[in-house]
């Protein structure tokens, strides 16, 4: 029960931390292109707001490794990619090819079913007790 209830913990904690990560792409790209007069981009608001997100999704990333499986938590690292394909589209107007959109589709459809295939196993060792 309780390597279960970790497992989705760890889902969780991975689910949001790469969210967050997606989003800091299209947050700093888009501090950069609003940067018209050239100043240096540690004085941006937008690159703050995009580095605290790649920082907080990366200690979701964290937090998640420590409390599930490495392969569980490992494919759910598409989740920033898909996440930022929508926000490039809407923040930064860049546009979706058919291609692109194949391709989040197939990444969704493999983690799932990695994701599926690992919680359903069971492991009689672990390194940490």
């Amino acid at each position: 029960f309780g390597e279960m209830n970790n497992s989705y913990l760890g889902l969780i904690f991975a689910i949001i931390g790469n969210t967050l990560i997606g989003l800091s792409f299209s947050t700093v790209k888009y501090a950069h292109t609003i940067n018209t007069e050239n100043v240096s981009y540690i004085r941006l608001k937008w690159w703050w707001i995009g580095t605290t997100l790649m920082g907080l999704g990366e200690l979701g990333n964290l937090l998640a490794y420590a409390v599930a499986k490495p392969a569980l938590i490992s494919p759910l690292g598409a989740i920033s990619v898909l996440v930022n394909a929508p926000a490039a589209y809407f923040v930064l107007g860049e546009q979706l090819q058919k291609k692109n959109a194949v391709g989040g589709l197939l990444c969704i459809a493999g983690g799932v079913g990695i994701v599926h295939v690992v919680s359903s196993q069971k492991t009689d060792s672990h390194f940490v007790s």
